[in-house]
């Protein structure tokens, strides 16, 4: 029985329903996200899925047990299939793809680009990428990961960034799906609206986020704190992960402790300077009626049209305007607070709950439904990356088999038999037309590599199921890098065939150990037999390294592949893949 039937006999797909909840598929694991846009679609009326937060990468942002699905009207064998899913770090596979398309609606998509290109990808319905200010372009996210087109060409997809200033930015393109919808901080804030009253005495103090120092992105701000705000009026307040052995870090707090911390602080001090994100402590502290000044190009002084009381020009203005709060400069807090009203009413709740439930309904549909979701009209191909090994696998077995040449059978017919596995009933036509086409435009597997090396990443057959291209800056070329966080095959194929004879590959690693050391393995293998590998392991800091392996070929190679495999605890780049022939 085909994956397909599997789902259907769980769960007719057309089976009428009156009045059942439209169901939402929400890629997202925030913590406040979770306790405000989470439960605002639940209070609408939707059915909402959230999948498990998988990942051995400490987030302090990051809620990795989420409440019983217990309330899920979803087969149990379905639920189990999402929730052993890592949809954070993997491609979305064919079989995941079928249960998207066959049980939900809609998708919402957070945060990251990466994981709104793997929907794309593999969901046919409407798709909401919901971004709250990114410190890169989205729009040029999106390009190198090779999404544009797809963007483009979906009308069922729609961009929707919090705030207007964080759109603004991205190309025009992407402004064309865009939809600018608010968020709020939690509402619990709300509840100590007014509660600030400062220091009372002489010991009067300036908070400053920093989150996470144990975190390499965080550390960097933290050594710019510590190299510009040491003084000790200044405490550090953010979720660790980690100890910190420094008196300035307040370490992580229960919520009596924030509050008392917010409350008593003379002011709050924001340091980062990115144009496009602001993070919500600044705009909790301004929620509890704390004075709040900021530096210059930040986001949070773009709220204010670049000209607010509370902008500081350089780290000298940043120091004088500290000094005012310590004193308590009385008119200087209240400029401060009758400016900042504006902002906060950007995050209430009551103000943001209308816009969301506005955009959800216009864009997938209102909370009740009166039938099981229905697939598009024409099906998309599904997500290549995740399909490229089994598939090329499946074929070149086929091939195999076949040693009468006469008897081979014709590639339109061989996709034909091995593509009805992997596509739906409804949209058959549509995936083997793009998995044909895909075939037919690739080069033929068989190179000369006697006349120089050949460059397996440029290879048209060649994928990975983890990882993105970016462009190194040593070479200036396009390279294969995973996070930490993403463990799985960085890439592999593309499935050459070799003739007899010595061959040697070079694979150039850029590999990155934060906290944990980090194993990549390198290996050549052929029908799944691997003939020369190696592992590297990094215990820390950042190495670079060239890793040849010599392999010899008896009687010609139909299937050769080069994998790079990562159990994610670091950053690994691959800036270049070369195998070539050696002299006899």
């Amino acid at each position: 029985m085909s994956i397909v039937e599997g789902l259907l006999e769980s769960k007719p797909m057309n089976e009428k329903n009156t009045g059942r909840k439209r169901r939402i598929f929400w890629l997202g694991a925030h913590k406040i996200l979770i306790k405000t846009e989470l439960k605002l679609l639940r209070d609408l009326g939707y059915e909402v899925f959230v999948p498990s937060y998988l990942s051995n990468v400490d987030d302090q942002s990051a809620v990795t047990q989420l409440q019983s699905a217990d309330a899920s009207t979803l087969p149990k064998d379905i639920i189990l299939k999402l929730s052993e899913y890592n949809f954070f770090y993997n491609s979305v596979d064919q079989e995941i793809a079928e249960i998207l398309n066959t049980y939900f609606d809609g998708a919402i998509v957070t945060i990251v680009g990466r994981w709104c290109a793997e929907f794309l990808r593999a969901f046919e319905g409407p798709v909401l990428f919901r971004a709250y200010g990114q410190t890169s372009l989205l729009s040029e996210d999106f390009e190198r990961l090779g999404m544009r087109g797809l963007l483009e060409d979906r009308h069922n997809v729609h961009f929707l960034p919090h705030a207007e200033e964080t759109g603004e930015f991205e190309g025009e393109w992407l402004k064309r799906k865009m939809r600018v919808v608010p968020y709020s901080i939690a509402p619990d804030i709300f509840d100590r609206e007014g509660s600030w009253r400062g220091s009372t005495g002489n010991d009067g103090y300036i908070l400053i986020s920093a989150p996470n120092i144990a975190n390499i992105f965080h550390r960097f701000h933290y050594r710019f704190l510590k190299k510009h705000f040491y003084q000790s009026h200044y405490r550090y307040v953010g979720v660790q992960t980690k100890p910190i052995d420094d008196p300035q870090v307040l370490g992580t707090l229960s919520l009596d402790e924030v509050k008392e911390q917010f409350t008593r602080a003379s002011g709050y001090l924001y340091t980062y300077s990115d144009p496009r994100v602001c993070y919500l402590p600044p705009i909790e502290m301004m929620a509890y009626g704390g004075p709040v000044i900021y530096l210059k190009g930040s986001l949070l002084a773009r709220y204010f049209n670049n000209c607010g009381p509370g902008e500081c020009q350089t780290i000298e203005d940043a120091y004088d305007k500290s000094q005012l709060l310590l004193r308590n400069d009385t008119a200087f807090v209240s400029e401060l607070q009758s400016a900042q009203a504006s902002v906060v009413e950007r995050y209430r709740p009551s103000q943001v709950a209308p816009r969301v439930e506005a955009a959800v309904r216009d864009l997938i549909g209102p909370p009740m439904a009166t039938a099981e979701p229905l697939r598009a009209p024409h099906a998309l191909a599904v997500t290549r990356s995740a399909m490229t090994h089994s598939i090329g696998r499946s074929i070149i077995e086929a091939l195999l088999q076949n040693e009468d040449p006469e008897r081979a059978l014709a590639i339109d017919n061989l996709i034909d038999q091995v593509s009805t596995e992997y596509c739906d009933q409804s949209g058959t036509s549509a995936n083997k037309h793009a998995l044909s086409a895909w075939w037919r435009e690739a080069p033929p597997a068989e190179l000369d590599v006697q006349w120089g090396a050949v460059d397996v990443l440029n290879h048209p057959q060649a994928s990975g199921l983890i990882g993105r291209w970016v462009i190194d800056p040593g070479t200036e070329e396009y390279a294969r890098e995973a996070s930490a966080g993403e463990a799985g095959y960085l890439t592999f194929g593309p499935y050459l065939s070799v003739q007899s004879g010595r061959y040697a590959a070079r694979f150039a690693l850029e590999i990155e150990a934060f906290d944990t050391p980090v194993t990549v393995t390198v290996d050549v293998a052929d029908a799944g037999i691997q003939h020369a590998s190696r592992t590297i392991t990094v215990g820390e800091g950042c190495v670079s390294s060239v890793e040849s392996l010599d392999w010899l070929v008896a009687t010609g190679m139909n299937s050769v592949e080069f994998r790079v495999l990562t159990n994610g605890t670091g950053r690994v780049r691959l800036t270049s893949l070369t195998y070539d022939r050696k002299p006899d």
